[in-house]
């Protein structure tokens, strides 16, 4: 029963590498004095609800198709150190997003340029009510696939999604919005940058957060969510992750619909330009590349049968 319990907590498969990179971007918050214990652990708290929550959901299912939850409280169990660890990625992203935005935002135009050749529109506005729905949305998605790949039994392909997970949170995705800082289109006129996009309109939960967001970036201040980076899209990025996690699965399909559709509202919102996205779900891609390399050098007995 123990084995059986325990079956895919096994550490010596990702854990080391992700600590690493989780207590990397941990470091650099602290040295540099962007991480507020205080602030930051709010986004600790909300995560374990979020789980909770979710596999209270899990639990319930399970239990009106008329079978024991015993059947998957293992399973649950199992993702537990993926959650905690996911859990402290969060905040020691958002330190170092803040403390990036101590550089001149100067891509905006240069971003707005490239969308203009590559597509020959700037933008569109999405209807209001999709103004939630971008951000519940991808939480309940990339929250609800962080959880199934933790309930996954032990394999390579579950140890490639899980060190490319860490791998996008913690050292790609800050690298590049390090050496491309970006505000995106809506925060465009407060940059400084001119009027291309004043005429848009956006939903009230947008204003509002945008507003908050701006607030906290001229103030130097942290929040529960704060720092202000358009490309890449860890949003798209992380939901191409999505799809790449339910690969060869039944839900593939919803995965690329759900990716494609958080994709057209980032950009309808006013959130990113188009090519923050592509970027982003590029990037999602060579984390999983460079995942499989990882595991591939950590385990070189790994028998071929098991490798994706």
């Amino acid at each position: 029963m123990e084995r059986k319990l325990f079956d895919g907590w096994a550490a010596k498969e990702w854990f080391p590498a992700c600590f690493a990179m989780v207590l990397l971007l941990l470091a650099v918050g602290l040295v540099f004095d962007s991480f507020d214990p205080t602030v930051q652990w709010e986004w600790f708290a909300l995560w374990s609800q979020i789980f909770v929550g979710l596999a209270s959901l899990v639990i319930a299912y399970v239990t009106l198709r008329h079978r024991s939850p015993k059947t998957v409280v293992p399973r649950l169990i199992r993702s537990i150190p993926l959650v905690v660890l996911g859990g402290f990625a969060m905040p020691a992203y958002n330190a170092v997003k803040t403390l990036i935005n101590e550089r001149p935002l100067w891509a905006d135009p240069l971003l707005a340029q490239i969308d203009l050749a590559l597509f020959g529109w700037l933008y569109f506005d999405a209807p209001s009510i999709f103004g939630n729905i971008y951000h519940i949305g991808w939480f309940a998605g990339v929250c609800g696939t962080l959880m199934a790949v933790g309930m996954r039994k032990a394999s390579n392909k579950r140890t490639n999604l899980i060190i490319a997970y860490f791998f996008l949170w913690c050292v790609i995705s800050p690298l590049v919005q390090l050496a491309i800082p970006a505000g995106g289109p809506i925060f465009y006129e407060r940059l400084g940058y001119g009027s291309l996009f004043a005429s848009r309109t956006y939903p009230q939960v947008v204003s509002v957060l945008a507003d908050y967001l701006w607030a906290h970036y001229t103030a130097g201040a942290q929040g529960l969510s704060s720092g202000i980076s358009a490309m890449p899209s860890l949003h798209i990025a992380s939901s191409a992750w999505v799809a790449l996690a339910w690969h060869r699965t039944m839900l593939f399909l919803p995965a690329v619909l759900f990716c494609v559709g958080m994709f057209l509202l980032s950009i309808g919102l006013g959130w990113h330009y188009a090519i923050d996205g592509i970027v982003g779900a590029l990037l999602a891609i060579f984390s999983f590349w460079i995942a499989r390399f990882v595991n591939r050098w950590m385990e070189p007995q790994t028998s071929p049968s098991n490798r994706i």
